[in-house]
């Protein structure tokens, strides 16, 4: 992780449509993401401090599904931009594989 993306405060999100329930995030940041009733993760609070294991929880989410963005800048972070599209298909990195 860069210091680069150690921007202040972040908006974290789990796309429950995505979301597989394996519990890696959970596993890389205990202290921010459940897994909820329903089998999925949740992050336990929307808005945070930038935090590595956030970063760590969201590079090692196999579906992409922690979505999170720099509230300082409005930057994406997580999916990276490069590798993320609304159509839901990854478009670089990877493998460039598709879901």
């Amino acid at each position: 992780m860069t210091s680069a993306h150690h921007e202040g405060q972040w908006h974290v999100e789990v796309d429950a449509a995505a979301c597989t329930g394996s519990g890696l995030c959970v596993g890389c940041a205990p202290n921010h993401f459940e897994i909820g009733v329903d089998h999925r993760s949740h992050a336990k609070r929307a808005v945070v401090a930038a935090d590595d294991d956030i970063a760590d929880a969201a590079e090692c989410c196999p579906m992409e599904a922690i979505h999170v963005v720099s509230l300082d800048s409005g930057r994406r972070l997580y999916p990276p931009e490069d590798e993320w599209s609304p159509t839901g298909s990854v478009t670089a990195g990877r493998g460039g594989a598709h879901r």
